[in-house]
């Protein structure tokens, strides 16, 4: 299994870097609103956001970890739908939808998620069952080509809807590749 996740972030990596060299022009940021230095964002390019990390790093059952996102660039107002997946070095998946939004100071950009999917365990932890909610806080670096190498943490848990109800959290280093001109 760690031998497909790592062929299959290879390609992606791969594949994605030669679309993103193809736009590496500078692109411009999309303010929606300025507070001072904070600034909230509207619509921007698209995004694949890929990462590499540990599932549940704070219990004896850690994982190695592989995530993958697109992010679409039009949003409603600040908020903007991803849709992703992530496994785990022990067959656990996870597929969900989200809701996201960009805040930045400078480069620096803080992108929370919320979103909703289903859980297959494999042979890694027990979440209780398969539909899970999904808390994510990633702060990224924003290079001028409108990449971003950034440090995302994720809860996953069901809100009580099954009888248990562990959570499970994640920690990923990311690499977000802008995909195309603003919107």
């Amino acid at each position: 299994m760690p031998r497909l996740c790592a062929a299959v972030v290879s390609g992606c990596i791969s594949v994605t870097l030669l679309a993103g060299a193809a736009q590496a022009q500078e692109r411009d940021t999309n303010p929606l609103v300025e507070l001072g230095p904070l600034v909230v964002h509207g619509s921007e390019a698209d995004a694949l956001m890929l990462g590499l990390g540990a599932f549940d790093p704070l219990d004896n059952e850690t994982s190695a970890a592989a995530t993958l996102e697109y992010r679409f660039g039009r949003k409603l107002w600040f908020i903007g739908p991803a849709i992703g997946g992530m496994a785990n070095g022990e067959g656990g998946m996870f597929g969900y939808l989200g809701l996201y939004s960009d805040f930045s100071i400078g480069n620096w950009y803080f992108t929370p998620q919320l979103g909703v999917g289903g859980y297959r365990r494999g042979g890694s932890r027990d979440l209780g069952g398969v539909f899970q909610f999904r808390e994510t806080v990633e702060l990224s670096y924003r290079f001028a080509n409108g990449h971003r190498l950034g440090l995302r943490v994720a809860h996953i848990s069901n809100a009580d809807l099954h009888e248990q109800n562990p959570g499970a959290e994640e920690v990923h280093l990311t690499y977000a590749i802008a995909l195309g001109p603003l919107l």
